[in-house]
């Protein structure tokens, strides 16, 4: 029956999407949760105006993004996250590009940001709340969210491609409920590689990271130059440990610096 739960995502998908906003303004707030720590990682009134939850997902990645090996720019940045969720840990991904580089353009891609959470706010609003935030914080920079398809988006470069978390896997796609067409990883992949000459994979677990590993080696053209796991923190105790892949492409690196693209 999996044709059919194949249909029955695709119908729903374009019936959710077209459903209005069920409620006005999103905001949140930093209730309870100590700050003294995330100081040296925000300024108190981003941390202040994150839920406990999002403040603690924006610093367990900005300790793992410290944790890369340096590197520098003395340029602006352009970057893309595909399957941004919520875009929780954006204020860490415009930590990090902030770091490297003469300002950063990032754009965050979320394929369902119109699924509803138990409050009636949509994912979307969430995110789009939290790009206002970063734009606070960081304003000489660009910083953007939305929807679509990185299958078929057009045609641009980027200095870095983040990735958290891919859908690898068909069943777990379905389960999702999301579009058929928005699965082909060896294609999602493939693309990546084309528009960038860095990339950086966030997986969840062993099974995930070894078939982003396999694919990496079918395709072919990339070198790994990181390979790292990050588990135990305080500030977001995890089952499973997060692993980091990073990839480069030297032809594209070249003509990114030389300034070919």
């Amino acid at each position: 029956m999996a044709w059919f739960h194949s249909i029955s995502n695709d119908v729903f998908f374009k019936i959710r999407r077209s459903l209005p906003n069920l409620r006005g303004r999103y905001r949140e707030q930093l209730d309870s949760f100590s700050l003294a720590d995330s100081q040296s990682y925000f300024s108190k009134r981003l941390a202040g105006d994150l839920s406990e939850r999002r403040l603690r997902v924006a610093l367990f990645y900005s300790w793992i993004l410290d944790q890369i090996p340096g590197i520098s720019f003395d340029r602006k940045l352009k970057a893309i996250d595909l399957g941004s969720k919520d875009f929780a840990y954006a204020p860490a991904l415009c930590r990090y590009l902030d770091g490297i580089g003469d300002g950063f353009e990032l754009r965050g891609l979320e394929a369902d940001p119109f699924v509803f959470y138990a409050d009636l706010f949509r994912r979307g609003q969430a995110a789009d709340y939290i790009v206002k935030l970063c734009e606070q914080e960081w304003p000489e920079s660009s910083i953007s969210y939305g929807h679509g398809n990185w299958l078929e988006l057009s045609g641009a470069d980027y200095d870095f491609v983040f990735c958290f978390f891919p859908f690898l896997f068909d069943d777990l796609h379905q389960d999702f409920r999301l579009p058929s067409d928005y699965f082909a990883p060896e294609d999602f992949y493939r693309k990546i590689f084309r528009s960038t000459g860095r990339s950086i994979f966030f997986h969840q677990g062993d099974l995930e990271q070894k078939e982003s590993l396999r694919l990496i080696e079918k395709i072919g053209g990339t070198q790994l130059v990181f390979q790292g796991s990050f588990q135990d923190n305080s500030w977001l105790p995890r089952k499973f440990p997060v692993h980091v892949l990073i990839l480069e492409s030297v032809d594209r690196l070249n003509q990114l610096n030389d300034g070919i693209l």
